[in-house]
């Protein structure tokens, strides 16, 4: 004896499952979006250090990243390489020559 099409409970079945895989997921995503988000965002951060840290052994001049927060949602949402300009002491030297560039602090990352 040979069937030709699904019987209405088999259909049943396979749709009560199908729905039942689906709200698992829905219940399920939001969840797995945040942690990749926040592994996401863990990762860029840390690009950026390991990418100030390569400018300051490359310059010789302190290099950081300045983290931007949005105002209206307090959050970060922007980075900013920043470097430490010169002291401003030597640009003024002229104004009191009795301060010479070498009373002026150091400010040279550790090797």
């Amino acid at each position: 004896m040979k069937r030709r099409a699904f019987t209405l409970i088999e259909m049943i079945v396979v749709m009560a499952i199908i729905l039942t895989i689906a709200v698992l997921g829905i219940a399920f995503l939001p969840k797995f979006l945040d942690n990749q988000n926040l592994t996401r965002a863990a990762d860029h951060l840390s690009q950026w250090l390991l990418t100030a840290k390569q400018r300051a052994k490359r310059d010789g001049a302190p290099t950081g990243v300045r983290i931007l927060v949005d105002p209206t949602t307090h959050l970060a949402t922007q980075c900013q390489y920043v470097q430490q300009p010169e002291p401003y002491v030597t640009a003024c030297a002229w104004a009191w020559p009795w301060i010479t560039t070498a009373q002026t602090p150091s400010f040279r990352p550790a090797a």
